[in-house]
């Protein structure tokens, strides 16, 4: 996903890998991740959240340099916070890849200001999107 985020907003030097440390099948992601930004020159950040104050303030770090991205992991604590986690990245104008299968069914990029891109990698298990922005600069979202 990490490679996904660098073809789609280049220039990225760092990237957050969001997740909750409580899925342990998540934590075997860790290593091609780091792999993968090693061979991107990209500085890793590992972001593990437990809440909403948590996702806020991971994201408003990685946004406060600029060229920061954010790839979110799919378990169940980012699926349940998808809302809070897409709000935070766009209020931070931090381009995001999410492998979440409800992601392009429940947010709405403004089409003036940004644009959704969408692939599905299988059908009915596992989609990518990506919320990019013009201008660097997202101006809102919205869920449905």
């Amino acid at each position: 996903m990490l490679e996904l985020l660098s073809e789609i907003a280049p220039g990225r030097n760092r990237a957050a890998t969001m997740f909750d440390p409580g899925e342990a099948p998540v934590l075997a992601y860790m290593p091609s991740f780091e792999a993968a930004a090693r061979s991107l020159k990209v500085r890793p950040i590992i972001a593990p959240v437990h809440s909403d104050v948590e996702i806020e303030t991971a994201i408003t770090a990685l946004g406060r340099e600029p060229a920061g991205g954010l790839v979110v992991m799919p378990d169940a604590f980012t699926g349940t916070h998808r809302a809070p986690i897409i709000s935070a990245a766009a209020r931070n104008n931090i381009p995001a890849v999410y492998s979440l299968l409800p992601l392009p069914e429940t947010a709405v990029c403004s089409p003036t200001e940004s644009t959704w891109q969408t692939s599905f990698v299988a059908p009915a298990l596992t989609s990518i999107a990506f919320c990019a922005a013009r201008s660097q600069a997202i101006s809102w979202c919205s869920f449905r």
